[in-house]
């Protein structure tokens, strides 16, 4: 009994820290700018995620080595004091709904109470919360996506409707975003697009290089995914094999001997292929490293970003390169680039491209 009063009594305080400046009243984070949200919106649930495992983890390591290991068992007493720390949590949250009727346009609050609801799988709150915060903040593509995926959660799990089309633009606006291509590609699915789920799952395997058990969950879903395009019509070929010579572009890269020393191995190279006139997502976009230049490669519809916006559908499209330091798919100060070049699709010759510009901060 003492044990388990012990752990909640920590896991309450800790909550408290974090929870007692929304509730309470604004921080400095009330001024945050709406471009910041995303990485607030994960750090602050980071922070709880952390408090709530680490800390029961703790208590009971300690007293299993200073204590009596007899008294951890799982008993009436543990069940009660686990009810009393859910309402105390509840009431905090109950807190900070009062607080935000008072500060409607409290971002940060907005943030964590969307965030709260999920933890409690009180999915129609949540969806409302959500509503709430992308008003505030705009197509911001880590609230976008939380907003679809809960509001697939109040529809039976169905990402069909609004759900797609918020997560197709968060993709628009940051096509590398790993939540977004994995409820791209289930969307896909659950309408029956199986190349498509399957092409959006392939360009998200790169990005979990270093989260095996994610890794092994994406091709556990490609390879089931292609199972059923398998065991549908025998008409139906992977994009791969389907992207005709005449469909493509050859592309050449090389880097300015001048910008060699601004530059890392370990450095992020993306080439793309965009409509000259249309939208600014990519219609095709390889990902390598510095380490790899020079470096020659096709642009066909196995790149595709989205399965309406193909090269193939295009007589001409600009192509260029860039490095990035930091990895992301936006342009930033820094970053190096080629010039986009126009070039027509399917010709023979590869377009040879330099980098040799810096960009420079506005």
């Amino acid at each position: 009994m003492m044990l388990w009063s012990l752990i909640t009594l920590m896991i309450v305080l800790s909550l408290l820290m974090v929870l007692r400046p929304l509730i309470f009243g604004k921080t400095s984070l009330d001024n945050m700018d709406a471009s910041t949200v995303g990485s607030s919106f994960k750090s602050q649930w980071l922070t709880i995620t952390i408090i709530v495992l680490l800390v029961p983890s703790v208590a009971i390591s300690l007293y299993l080595t200073l204590g009596s290991p007899d008294i951890v068992n799982p008993s009436e007493d543990s069940q009660n004091l686990a009810q009393m720390e859910q309402r105390t949590i509840t009431d905090m949250i109950s807190k900070l709904e009062n607080r935000l009727e008072q500060e409607p346009d409290d971002v940060e609050g907005w943030s964590m109470l969307a965030r709260s609801y999920l933890v409690l799988r009180d999915y129609e709150k949540a969806v409302l919360a959500l509503q709430r915060l992308y008003e505030l903040v705009g197509d911001q593509p880590d609230v976008m996506l939380s907003y679809a995926d809960a509001l697939a959660m109040v529809n039976d799990g169905k990402l069909s409707g609004k759900p797609k089309k918020l997560i197709e633009k968060a993709l628009e606006l940051e096509p590398e975003n790993t939540m977004g291509l994995w409820l791209a590609g289930i969307a896909s699915a659950e309408l029956g697009d199986y190349q498509s789920a399957i092409n959006y799952w392939h360009r998200l395997e790169p990005l979990l290089q270093n989260n095996d058990a994610d890794l092994s969950k994406i091709r556990e879903m490609i390879a089931q995914t292609e199972q059923k395009l398998g065991n549908g019509s025998t008409d139906i070929v992977p994009l791969k094999e389907n992207a005709k010579s005449e469909n493509v572009v050859t592309v050449n890269i090389s880097l300015a001997e001048e910008l060699r020393e601004k530059t890392a191995p370990e450095d992020t190279l993306f080439i793309f292929a965009k409509a000259i006139n249309g939208p600014p997502m990519p219609l095709a976009v390889v990902k390598q490293q510095v380490s790899d230049l020079p470096v020659t490669v096709t642009l066909d519809d196995s790149m595709a970003m989205m399965p309406t916006q193909k090269i193939s559908s295009f007589t001409h499209v600009l192509v260029s390169a860039r490095i990035s330091k930091s990895g992301n798919a936006t342009a930033q100060p820094g970053d190096m680039v080629t010039e986009a070049y126009s070039v027509t699709v399917g010709q023979q010759e590869p377009v040879k491209l330099i980098i040799d510009n810096e960009i420079k901060s506005n």
